[in-house]
């Protein structure tokens, strides 16, 4: 068996989940063992591999919601990578919502805050799990409801919330810094960023996101060397293209709106500064 999901994983106890792991890392060396701890990550992971990151997801709603600002998210961040580890991190499951709680488009009824959040899940460390129909835009307040079966009748070209969804998973998968990369908060005031970054300039995605009201635009350094100066990132979601001039960058975003950049690489007429350093 590959991997194990344990329910209810904080009532076992420290001792039991240990146990688990050991035997099923003996019986399969790289099998993952993830347990269901709702709280704060940290102080789990010397006895499952990874956790529920309900945690995540949850200031992620907050601060779409308005109940916490962006540095604030950002703090936090700082503060869970400081405690849990990157590489934990990356082996947890980004949870929104599940058979538990209310339903995300129930908790966040504008569709453009939903995206945030949904944004963020595909986006930060660790494995993006969709509580199913939660990508069709389903409600559910409460046990049944939140339990309810599959809509398949909303299954369609149209439906904007999979549209979005499906979307994101081409860039999680285009972008291997966004599964494997390392995490850097930005220095923001009303925005929320960061930057996902590996070895390879390429593969470099920066991360920025407006919750607020109003259109927002701030100066921040992206905190990627390898990013030429007066190279181009482009947008992920849109056709909009910034420049970094001497590792910093400027940014305008709608009111609740993201970014997600990546840089241009491109040999275009013959040449790229980058030939030498990808």
């Amino acid at each position: 068996i590959d991997g194990w999901r344990l329910d209810v994983a904080f009532e076992l106890g420290d001792q039991a989940l240990l146990g688990i792991r050991q035997a099923a890392h003996e019986a399969k060396p790289g099998s993952l063992v993830v347990g269901e701890i709702n709280g704060y990550p940290a102080d789990w992971f010397h006895c499952v591999d990874g956790v529920f990151n309900f945690y995540t997801m949850n200031l992620a709603i907050r601060m779409a919601k308005g109940e916490i600002s962006s540095g604030q998210f950002g703090q936090m961040l700082r503060d869970l990578v400081q405690d849990a580890g990157i590489e934990n991190l990356m082996r947890s499951w980004l949870v929104t919502d599940n058979h538990d709680t209310d339903r995300l488009a129930s908790l966040l009824k504008d569709p453009k805050q939903r995206r945030i959040v949904q944004a963020l899940q595909f986006t930060l460390p660790g494995s993006p799990v969709v509580y199913n129909g939660s990508e069709l835009g389903m409600e559910g307040v409460g046990d049944p409801a939140n339990r309810a079966p599959m809509r398949w009748d909303l299954v369609s070209k149209t439906n904007a919330d999979l549209n979005w969804v499906e979307k994101l998973i081409r860039i999680r998968k285009r972008q291997i810094a966004l599964r494997y990369g390392d995490l850097r908060i930005l220095s923001t005031d009303k925005l929320l960023g960061f930057t996902r970054i590996t070895d390879k300039v390429a593969e470099t995605t920066v991360v920025i996101v407006n919750p607020t009201d109003t259109v927002q635009t701030e100066t921040t350094s992206i905190r990627a060397g390898k990013i030429m100066s007066w190279g181009e990132l482009k947008d992920e979601l849109s056709s909009a293209r910034v420049r970094s001039v001497n590792g910093v960058v400027q940014v305008k975003l709608a009111p609740h709106s993201v970014m997600i950049l990546t840089p241009v690489v491109d040999r275009s007429p013959g040449y790229s500064p980058y030939d030498r350093i990808r």
